[in-house]
């Protein structure tokens, strides 16, 4: 991180090849499966499918051609606002950490706080998990963990630990958060409303699910630092190069009059940073626009730092723009994987692939319903990653159908929210956790290795939940 952040480059080439490879495939299948689509209706501001009016269309395979110009064709799709939004964020964090840098508020502010807990280094594990799991589960924060995540990275290696430590920390537990959340507006709040159960109901179960998955995920990252602190050459990101730079933000070569001021006003920036994330939800008008908002937030704390300890204009814009250089192969990355759902949204497959799957709903049997809505969610996932558009796509069909089989509509939805989140950081469909890898310069193949154990554990737990309520009548209906 001396340099601000960079998207690594053997990071960068693995994940952008795996995304070739997928938008090949999702290119082929329109080839394969017979185009069709659900009928839709305006219900106040959203789009809800209407289950019973599928129909078949002639066959309109999308040309190979297309399969290459699809990254720039998102730009101006469906989903044009969200993906110029999270390119900008990107941009917006990558000058902001290179300013940060640039004024030394960032070495400083870690410094202290590994200083503090570097006797006590797992219960700052467990604090910092705490935290960003907090922020998935009570505020539906996902994409908005992206400028925490180098902090915590940098934290980790401070600690002696490694870029892995700091990614599950943040970004794996945030998504953890997100997945078992309490009170999830994207996920749960919309499921919740399409099938017409009251709002956030039915906590107290999902509450207990989120406290089995902190401690879980707690114990793996610990039992992971403590492998690593006896045996550096262990960690699957080893390099005796990085060791040395493991001290980095332990050092601060000079210290301008205006520092302490610089670092005041950074801690001020981060209090409107997580007071504008707990607030926004209650105001639905500003969600559209958070990630704007919080990129503008993060980049004045770096502008105004850097102002503070009278750094000149040049240099401010100087740096401004290699850290934007840093982050742009990443906006490819977005575009790629983007690319994917857009692919099979114009080749008339996706309500397809979603008919076709509802005509395999068990007739009998809650158990295996719930967990057919599970492997369902979990397979759509890898195309839709946005929580609320899935709910959009999938409740109206398999809300009623639950009920048919005797499995409560509540049930139905923690089946669908299991499916939904896990996921978000094993697909590489999915653009958040390919940026975090790029900015960390994990490969996608390390990052699947190391945490498939963990995530063979959480989905053993996420169908045993699911087993356990579909059969006590999870509820209120």
């Amino acid at each position: 991180m001396q340099n601000g952040l960079q998207i690594n480059k053997k990071a960068f080439l693995s994940s952008a090849l795996i995304l070739f490879v997928f938008m090949i495939i999702a290119g082929s299948l329109t080839y394969i499966i017979v185009p069709g689509s659900y009928k839709r209706q305006i219900e106040g501001t959203r789009e809800v499918l209407l289950p019973d009016s599928f129909e078949w269309h002639k066959s309109k395979p999308c040309p190979v051609w297309r399969w290459f110009t699809a990254p720039l064709e998102v730009l101006w799709g469906k989903d044009a606002k969200i993906i110029i939004g999270i390119i900008v964020f990107i941009l917006f964090v990558g000058a902001s950490f290179s300013l940060l840098l640039e004024a030394q508020v960032l070495e400083i502010s870690i410094a202290l706080l590994c200083q503090k807990f570097y006797r006590q280094r797992y219960i700052l594990v467990a604090i910092l998990t705490f935290c960003c799991m907090s922020m998935g589960a009570l505020l539906g924060v996902y994409e908005e963990i992206l400028p925490l995540v180098p902090i915590v990275i940098a934290i980790a290696c401070s600690m002696k630990w490694d870029v892995l430590m700091g990614l599950g920390m943040s970004l794996l537990a945030c998504c953890f958060g997100f997945t078992a959340a309490l009170v999830n507006p994207f996920s749960i709040g919309v499921a919740q409303s399409l099938a017409g159960l009251p709002l956030f109901s039915g906590s107290g179960n999902r509450l207990i699910l989120l406290f089995l998955l902190y401690v879980l995920l707690v114990i793996f990252l610990i039992r992971y630092a403590k492998k690593i602190e006896s045996n550096p050459k262990s960690s699957p990101m080893f390099n005796p190069e990085s060791i040395q730079n493991t001290n980095m933000v332990l050092r601060v070569t000079e210290e301008s009059p205006g520092l302490k001021k610089a670092c005041l006003f950074f801690y001020l920036c981060l209090a409107v940073l997580f007071s504008y994330i707990f607030f926004s939800p209650f105001f639905p008008t500003l969600q559209q626009y958070s990630l704007l908002i919080l990129g503008l937030i993060f980049f004045s704390s770096g502008a105004g730092s850097c102002w503070i300890v009278k750094l000149s204009v040049k240099r401010i814009l100087k740096k401004t723009g290699k850290g934007i250089l840093g982050v742009a192969p990443g906006i490819l990355l977005i575009l790629m994987a983007m690319s994917i759902k857009h692919i099979i949204v114009n080749g008339g497959i996706m309500d397809t692939l979603l008919h076709y799957a509802s005509g395999y709903f068990p007739k009998a049997q809650p158990i295996k319903a719930a967990f057919f809505i599970y492997a369902l969610t979990l397979f759509m996932n890898f195309f839709i990653g946005s929580a609320s558009a899935k709910a959009f796509l999938i409740i109206p069909i398999i809300a009623p159908l639950s009920e048919i089989v005797g499995l409560t509509r509540q049930t139905a939805i923690s089946a669908f929210c299991l499916g939904d989140g896990f996921s978000n950081v094993i697909y590489p469909t999915n653009p958040v956790l390919m940026i975090a890898l790029g900015l960390s310069g994990v490969s996608y193949w390390v990052w699947l290795r190391w945490t498939f154990p963990l995530q063979i554990l959480i989905a053993l737990v996420s169908l045993i939940f699911l087993a356990i309520v579909a059969t006590t009548g999870y509820g209120p209906f």
